[in-house]
């Protein structure tokens, strides 16, 4: 029971990361807007991405995120993203690579909870996030990236798919409930039983 609570916690967290990047981003998407329309779509946008946070806040055992997931990879990489990458380069990894994800993660939590209000949580917010998903398409779709973004986008998309990778959180959880850290034999042994490579 203590591993699955602690896995739950997990990944709620990260969700909740994961709007805050997303708010993040539309912070600077907003400054970086050509048109009136833009930038109301950017605002909205960042509107449900604090909707989400609140939502997921809900389900939180303390209401809160477990801070030391702020410095998951896959976290780190979108900040550096956000913070140093083109706007085009951005508008990839952030709105397309990114939701991408995310609609993939959160689908797990509408279609696997066993709680009801978390399903249909999600549900909004899979909602919600494929909109953005799609906005991003739409203006990426409507621009020819220059060589250097698209060495950017390359770079980048490394580091996020890398990131990725490392997102699993069960073996973490098991190790919580038994109070010591598994050994390599019983990690590479878990793995094999359960046939799991790096899932989330």
């Amino acid at each position: 029971l203590v591993a699955l609570q602690t896995l739950s916690s997990l990944r709620l967290s990260l969700a909740w990361y994961i709007e805050k990047v997303g708010l993040a981003y539309c912070s600077r998407a907003l400054l970086e807007c050509d048109s009136h329309e833009e930038k109301r779509l950017y605002a909205l946008m960042a509107a449900d991405e604090a909707v989400h946070q609140r939502m997921i806040e809900h389900f939180l055992p303390s209401g809160e995120p477990i801070p030391e997931l702020e410095q998951h990879p896959l976290l780190l990489c979108i900040a550096d993203v956000i913070e140093n990458a083109s706007s085009m380069a951005a508008v990839y990894i952030v709105q397309i690579l990114l939701e991408g994800f995310g609609m993939q993660y959160y689908s797990q939590f509408k279609s696997k909870s066993l709680s009801p209000a978390v399903s249909a949580a999600f549900d909004q917010i899979l909602k919600d996030e494929a909109r953005h998903h799609g906005g991003g398409l739409a203006r990426f779709q409507n621009t020819v990236p220059t060589a250097e973004t698209i060495r950017e986008i390359s770079k980048y998309t490394h580091q996020l798919v890398c990131a990725m990778e490392g997102i699993g959180f069960t073996i973490i959880a098991i190790e919580k409930a038994l109070g010591r850290m598994l050994s390599a034999n019983e990690k590479e042994q878990l793995l094999l039983e359960t046939e799991w490579t790096r899932q989330a």
